[in-house]
């Protein structure tokens, strides 16, 4: 099945995304070009029941080039809830700076770093960055994207 480019998603739409491993993931537009992945993996290019009732295996900001490819198939659109709904917290920390922030919809505010601690750190990931790390995810290994932004930045 070949997926027809999309170039506006919306929130709510829920993408397969191909593992180089084999099967597909599931990422969903969440607010803006937030995109939930869920920790289930399928060989089926079918929008699962009850998707949202899936775990997270992470919540990024997504670039447009991944939708509007045509690579990752659009399987449809659900109703967001909750958290779904609403923006996400990132840690940002500007390079060079001590100072840590949490970014969310748009705003900035000062922050321990006890209180970034687990949050995800604010960048714009690329499609074939969020396919690595799926199978990454899916291989049960810590991204190398991540491990290296963490370090980058001393988090």
């Amino acid at each position: 099945m070949k997926s027809k480019a999309r170039k506006n998603s919306k929130p709510g739409d829920v993408y397969a995304i191909p593992l180089k491993s084999g099967g597909y993931a599931f990422g969903m537009v969440c607010h803006k070009n937030d995109f939930a992945f869920f920790d289930f993996r399928t060989d089926s290019l079918v929008l699962p029941d009850g998707l949202l009732n899936f775990s997270l295996s992470f919540r990024v900001p997504v670039a447009k080039d991944a939708p509007a490819s045509g690579k990752w198939n659009y399987l449809g659109h659900v109703e967001l809830t909750g958290d779904y709904a609403r923006p996400s917290r990132y840690l940002h920390k500007p390079i060079g700076s001590e100072q840590c922030y949490i970014y969310c919809g748009g705003v900035e505010e000062p922050a321990t770093r006890e209180e970034c601690a687990g949050l995800e750190i604010l960048s714009t990931w690329f499609s074939f960055h969020i396919e690595d790390r799926l199978d990454d995810y899916f291989s049960g290994r810590e991204s190398k994207c991540v491990i290296a932004m963490k370090k980058y930045l001393g988090v």
